[in-house]
C-alpha cells in the first residue's frame, strides 16, 4: 500500500496518512483543522495499526 488516506474520528478529528519515501507521515488535526501531532511510521507499524483498528470496528 503506498497511496495517501484520511481516516476521520466521531469528535471531528482527521488523520491523513501520506507516503515518504520509505516510511509513512501521519498527521493529526483537530476540527478546526489545526495539526495536533505529526507521527513517522513504518510500514510494517502501519499495517499493525491498521489492523487493530480493522478488530476494533468490527
Amino acid at each position: 500500500m503506498r497511496r495517501h488516506f484520511t481516516l476521520y474520528t466521531a469528535d471531528g478529528h482527521t488523520i491523513s496518512v501520506s507516503p515518504v519515501g520509505d516510511h509513512y507521515d501521519l498527521h493529526v488535526r483537530d476540527e478546526a483543522g489545526r495539526t495536533v501531532a505529526t507521527v513517522t511510521m513504518t510500514p510494517a507499524e502501519l499495517d499493525a495499526l491498521r489492523a487493530e483498528i480493522a478488530e476494533a470496528t468490527k
